[in-house]
């Protein structure tokens, strides 16, 4: 129990000791008698004075209430503050940060879409009629939507590609002299394509293919033989010499011929030991074929032998050789 309280009140009712000078109890708000205290009491007042206002007893229940709101404040911020992370309570997740330099993420699926649907079929297309196509009223007329130019890249017009005919074997072998020309009479650019032996039972055949090209040209193309030595070819020609055969038989064509590979190897032929092709000093073509014997041998240019040579985009260079 609370120490009695020095020259408090009694209160007849619910015997709560109020502190001196209350009128009424704090605890059950019955009306105090000064008459009834602790420790000696308090004096009476004064008979017939007038009893206190009844007003002031509300006073009580507002400091009641008030109390009562304070409390209630108190607990909503308290509540407020350890919820808000202030006084320890959770706290909001904290918010992922993208890493420096990662990759962009894979495109995710969303699963809960709802699966594509069909489209409906169409209708099927009108059958042709022989009644004029008619527009519903009051519609406007399509306008026409413009196409777009295009400007045409200009092209070249490709030659005619003429094969020309495989010279024919001499009828009676007269041998060209150790040195023999053809000229090319319409002074054209070439390009070595290739190069072709076969044995054709009383002889050996060298083909050459050439190309027109249009990158050279101008100064006049020529078909030469040279009979010599195969040790000289090197020191005279300026060339690779062929590897086997004693005696050599160098074509060259120059000027206007381009050549932008070579080769060295055995043919095997009856006649023909070995093959070279390359380009001397000054870019010329040279092709050399080593052979056992002094050789009998014959040039021919189709082309441009011809009485009325024609302007061809490949011609072939035949060179015979007899056993």
């Amino acid at each position: 129990m609370a120490p009695p309280v020095m020259n408090g009140v009694t209160c007849r009712t619910c015997g709560l000791v109020n502190s001196p000078g209350r009128t009424f109890c704090q605890r059950c708000g019955a009306q105090l008698d000064p008459a009834v205290g602790t420790m000696g009491g308090a004096p009476r007042p004064a008979t017939g004075s007038a009893p206190p206002p009844a007003a002031s007893s509300g006073g009580g229940h507002r400091l009641a209430f008030a109390g009562i709101g304070l409390v209630i404040i108190a607990v909503v911020v308290g509540a407020a503050l350890v919820f808000g992370g202030v006084l320890g309570g959770p706290s909001p997740s904290p918010t992922d940060r993208t890493a420096l330099g990662s990759a962009s993420p894979e495109p995710s699926v969303d699963v809960t879409s709802a699966p594509a649907t069909e489209p409906p079929p169409s209708d099927p297309p009108d059958q042709p009629t022989d009644a004029p196509a008619t527009r519903p009223p009051d519609t406007e007329p399509p306008r026409p939507t413009a196409t777009p130019r295009v400007t045409p890249r200009p092209t070249r017009t490709p030659r005619a590609t003429v094969v020309p005919t495989q010279a024919p074997p001499p009828s009676a072998w007269t041998c060209d002299d150790s040195s023999t020309t053809i000229t090319d009479p319409l002074s054209l650019g070439w390009n070595l394509r290739r190069v072709d032996w076969a044995n054709r039972q009383t002889f050996d055949r060298l083909l050459v293919t050439l190309d027109r090209d249009d990158r050279v040209g101008g100064n006049g193309t020529q078909a030469i033989v040279h009979v010599l030595p195969t040790e000289e070819v090197a020191s005279t020609l300026k060339v690779r010499p062929p590897s086997e055969g004693a005696t050599s038989l160098a074509l060259g064509l120059f000027q206007d011929v381009r050549l932008t590979w070579s080769v060295d190897r055995a043919i095997g032929l009856p006649a023909l030991d070995w093959v070279t092709l390359g380009k001397d000093d000054n870019g010329f073509a040279w092709l050399v074929v080593g052979v056992d014997a002094d050789p009998c041998y014959s040039l021919q240019v189709p082309a441009w032998t011809a009485d009325d040579p024609a302007e061809s985009n490949t011609i072939q260079v035949t060179l015979d050789v007899r056993r």
